[in-house]
């Protein structure tokens, strides 16, 4: 990424202190900012948080931000994958962060044609990454 192409909820990532971060995440919803708002490579919020493994802050924007379903149904590039976060959070053996997604209910584990066709890199991915759609 370019250098000012961060949200500041991705930037909730570098906080070390989870209770900072917390407190970060908090005060930044309650402002305006949503987990949807994506960077200038079409990566959301949530997805980079899911990426980064920070369940505290996923399970407090799963609590806290109304944008949150929108979020989980995204489907971002990052780290080389394509897909929803719950999608990046199982190819990355994530069970905390996968299981914290499917207790909300906000995320789905299915990714239809429709789904991955909407998302933000489809044109590339649809040729190299098929494996990712369902099979109807």
């Amino acid at each position: 990424m370019t250098p000012g192409s961060y949200h500041a909820l991705q930037l909730t990532a570098l906080i070390p202190d989870h209770q900072s971060a917390l407190l970060v995440v908090e005060t930044l919803v309650s402002r305006g900012a949503s987990s949807n708002v994506t960077d200038t490579t079409g990566t959301s919020a949530f997805q980079y948080l899911v990426a980064s493994n920070k369940v505290e802050i996923i399970e407090a924007l799963l609590k806290i931000d109304p944008q949150v379903k929108l979020a989980c149904q995204t489907i971002s590039y990052i780290h080389n994958k394509t897909g929803p976060p719950i999608i990046s959070a199982i190819m990355d053996c994530r069970r905390t962060m996968v299981a914290l997604m499917l207790a909300y209910g906000e995320c789905k584990s299915l990714v239809t044609e429709e789904d991955f066709a909407s998302g933000i890199p489809a044109k590339f991915v649809l040729s190299k990454f098929p494996y990712y759609l369902a099979v109807s």
